[in-house]
C-alpha cells in the first residue's frame, strides 16, 4: 500500500536510493553520499513543494517515488516534476510503477499544476548515456502518453578541483 514515508524511517528511504543508483549503473561513479541524501530527504519531507511515496515490502521499501512542484521562470507557470519513480527488481512491475505515478499525479492535480514533466538523466562513468535506462525511461513515460520534447546534454568539469 503506497504512502509517505515518515522521518523515522529516512534510513529505509536511503536504502532504496541506493539499490535505484545500484539498477542504474551508477555504482562507482557517481555514488548516494548517505549523509548528504538524508539531509536531502528530510528537508523534502518537510518542504511543500515536494512529495514522497512509498511502497512498503516487509521492513524495507521496495518502490519510491519523489515529485516536486516548480514554476517556469518567465510566466510561473505551475507545473508538477516527477523526480524519481523507481521499483525494485525483486518487486518490479507496471503495476507498482504506475500506482507510483498516478499518486504522483494526483498530488500535482491537488497542487494546481498546469502540465507534468519528468525526465531521465543517467550516464556511465564516461559521460555517455545509459541507453537502457533512457530506453526504459521512454518507454514508461510514453505509456503514460507523455510527450517527449527535449534532452539534456552533460560534460565533465575537468578543471573542476572541488570535486571529490
Amino acid at each position: 500500500m503506497l504512502r509517505e514515508p515518515r522521518t523515522d524511517e529516512l534510513e529505509k528511504l536511503i536504502n532504496i536510493a541506493i539499490e535505484h543508483a545500484k539498477d542504474a549503473g551508477l555504482a562507482g561513479h557517481d555514488d548516494i553520499d548517505r549523509t548528504f541524501v538524508k539531509k536531502q530527504f528530510r528537508a523534502m519531507m518537510m518542504n511543500p513543494d515536494f512529495k514522497i511515496f512509498v511502497e512498503p515490502k516487509g521492513d524495507v521499501f521496495g518502490a519510491y517515488a519523489i515529485g516536486r512542484i516548480c514554476q517556469k521562470i518567465w510566466n510561473g507557470k505551475r507545473y508538477g516534476e516527477i523526480t524519481f519513480i523507481f521499483v525494485h527488481p525483486e518487486m518490479r512491475s507496471k503495476h507498482i510503477a504506475d500506482d507510483l505515478y498516478e499518486s504522483i499525479i494526483e498530488w500535482f492535480r491537488e497542487m494546481r499544476c498546469d502540465f507534468v514533466q519528468a525526465s531521465c538523466m543517467t550516464y556511465t562513468k564516461e559521460y555517455s548515456a545509459n541507453e537502457e535506462w533512457l530506453h526504459r525511461a521512454k518507454t514508461y513515460f510514453k505509456s503514460q502518453n507523455m510527450n517527449e520534447v527535449g534532452y539534456h546534454y552533460v560534460k565533465p568539469m575537468e578543471d573542476n578541483k572541488w570535486a571529490v
